[in-house]
């Protein structure tokens, strides 16, 4: 009742916050429910993917002399330490090449992927992480065969389903003289269909179902600084 879900989509959600696998038999053929269920393996391996990519793009944030530019910024827009925390907001230096190192590294150290209170079952080997970033549109490939990060010098906001778990990400550009544009969202996937997706809903959902209305606003910023100031359902 909290978060707005049906009897399926409540055992599914405990299902991942607990490691027991709820699956789907539904009808069709032996090769539909093996689709189905590829489908899903897949998923899964998309959002620990992605939680590890949170993971890495928010403690560059809080402990990288490189990103004294971003801090400064959220402290000009007056979002505090708690909201970045809650929004597990991050940063990406503005070089070509970090982010699959730094999710191997993370690989490394934690052998799972973890964030927010609800924990992925699925995880990956080191040889899937370039293809499942690439999946999410989070590096790109030259010509050459040469891999690059898509977001660069640009403060991250995490996006997340209704139950916590990211499934894309925002950018906001820092350099006033950097090409592109101002905000980018990463692109759509097997776990993220922008049309269907509220930033902050996670968090509002509590909110919304205690005043039975939602403030529905512009932007990232909006979101996080009524999130602040004490407004939760938006």
């Amino acid at each position: 009742e909290k978060r707005g879900l049906n009897f399926v989509e409540a055992l599914r959600f405990l299902g991942s916050r607990y490691g027991v696998e709820v699956v789907d038999e539904g009808e069709g053929s032996a090769e539909e429910v093996a689709r189905r269920r590829g489908q899903k393996e897949l998923r899964a391996k998309l959002i620990s993917c992605l939680q590890l990519v949170v993971k890495s793009y928010a403690s560059f944030l809080q402990s990288d002399r490189r990103a004294e530019v971003a801090r400064e910024y959220l402290a000009k827009r007056g979002i505090g330490a708690e909201a970045i925390g809650k929004f597990h907001i991050g940063y990406a230096p503005d070089q070509w090449t970090f982010l699959e190192n730094a999710v191997l590294a993370q690989l490394d150290r934690s052998g799972a992927a973890e964030r927010g209170e609800v924990v992925a079952t699925s995880n990956f080997s080191k040889e899937e992480v370039s293809t499942l970033l690439k999946k999410i549109g989070l590096i790109g490939e030259s010509k050459e065969g040469r891999r690059f990060d898509i977001f660069r010098g640009r403060v991250i906001f995490p996006i997340k389903r209704s139950d916590g778990l990211p499934i894309a990400l925002g950018g906001r550009l820092l350099a006033a003289d950097a090409v592109g544009p101002k905000y980018l969202n990463s692109r759509e996937s097997e776990v993220y269909a922008k049309r269907r997706t509220f930033y902050g809903m996670d968090l509002a959902l509590k909110g919304i179902s205690r005043e039975q209305c939602m403030y529905i606003v512009e932007g990232y910023l909006d979101v996080i600084s009524l999130v602040q100031a004490g407004v939760s359902n938006v």
